[in-house]
């Protein structure tokens, strides 16, 4: 049996000898089991972290002094007290700060209302609290001026093609940003529509101007379209031919009147902005799948808590917001300056 075992290993003997089978030497692997993954800690809470809220002041550009600064800790702190959220308070200028309200992070600015129009159409945000201006009984919520003109033109949009004149006293939003906005929300582009725009070094010399029918419109700043004429009498009258208020007004007339900027005295019952008003800055917020609204009211409560204090919050508010108050809004109230901005088709934001 030796003999024929060798035989058939090296090949010789029966061919109808099977091999014998030879057990694996290693078992084989066994199947393995489906182990848990390990624990991942949950992300921090809205205003955490790494998920910090930021507000943002563009007020004074990125270059605020130090009292902003100062009274910027002082905010961190007090929201920080108040709700456990940790706040970054950050001085930006108009651009970053029209884009970070609609990034999609959690973060509020303070901007001016063109901004915030562009804003609302870009990401619907919300407005919270609007500046103050003024001590009472003088206390604004927003910039006006009057446009004056050619007592033949009955409205704005005959101005095309006409003669558009501007005091270098008055101030640039005065002589032709609102008046510019207002044309441009009757149908007049002040960049295009107009015949020609003249310059003129005071308003008297706008006055002798309109009066001399060597342009059409001007504007003013707010209640001081009698007096005006009262000047102009004056510098046009001569002994041998007087000139009086009346003869002017038969001439000039107002064709869109400054806008009431007075405060509210009741602001539940306040209606919004009115007509021919700029409102100043205001805080707005993301939308709400950025910051919740729960949140986004006891922030806005803490600010205004924080710029209303009885000891501190007149320097307050002057070094974060150049103020004298703030008060509460809401969307609706700037429905018809959102028409105005609509209607001029004049992307006035301070953006690029």
């Amino acid at each position: 049996m030796l003999l024929g075992l060798i035989a058939a290993a090296c090949g010789g003997g029966n061919s109808n000898v099977l091999p014998t089978r030879i057990p694996p030497t290693i078992p084989p692997t066994p199947t393995e089991r489906s182990t848990p993954l390990p624990d991942v800690p949950d992300a921090p809470a809205l205003g955490q972290g790494d998920r910090q809220i930021t507000i943002l002041f563009a007020q004074f550009g990125d270059k605020p002094n130090d009292s902003a600064k100062r009274a910027g800790i002082d905010l961190h702190q007090s929201i920080l007290d108040e709700l456990d959220l940790d706040v970054d308070i950050e001085f930006v200028d108009e651009n970053a700060a029209l884009e970070a309200v609609c990034s999609g992070a959690p973060d509020a600015v303070w901007l001016s209302a063109f901004s915030y129009m562009a804003a609302q159409t870009q990401c619907e945000v919300v407005p919270a609290l609007a500046v103050k201006r003024g001590r009472q009984p003088r206390v604004s919520i927003g910039t006006t001026a009057e446009v004056i003109g050619r007592s033949e033109i009955s409205e704005l949009s005959q101005l095309t093609g006409k003669v558009f004149c501007r005091s270098e006293k008055q101030d640039l939003f005065t002589s032709w940003i609102l008046p510019g906005l207002m044309m441009a929300s009757q149908g007049v582009d002040p960049m295009l529509d107009l015949g020609a725009t003249q310059d003129y070094p005071d308003d008297l010399a706008v006055g002798r101007a309109l009066y001399e029918n060597k342009c059409a419109a001007a504007a003013l700043p707010p209640d001081q379209f009698e007096d005006f004429l009262i000047d102009l009498a004056n510098d046009l009258s001569t002994d041998e031919n007087p000139v009086t208020t009346s003869d002017l007004s038969k001439v000039v007339k107002i064709l869109s009147p400054a806008g009431d900027t007075s405060a509210p005295t009741n602001a539940s019952t306040w209606p919004g902005f009115g007509p021919g008003v700029v409102p100043y800055e205001a805080l707005v917020f993301p939308p709400d799948s950025a910051l919740p609204k729960e949140m986004r009211d006891q922030v806005t409560q803490v600010i205004a808590d924080f710029f209303n204090d009885r000891t501190d919050g007149t320097q307050r508010l002057r070094a974060l917001l150049d103020a004298t108050g703030i008060m509460r809004v809401g969307s609706k109230q700037y429905e018809t300056f959102r028409s105005t901005v609509v209607n001029s088709k004049w992307n006035m934001a301070f953006s690029e």
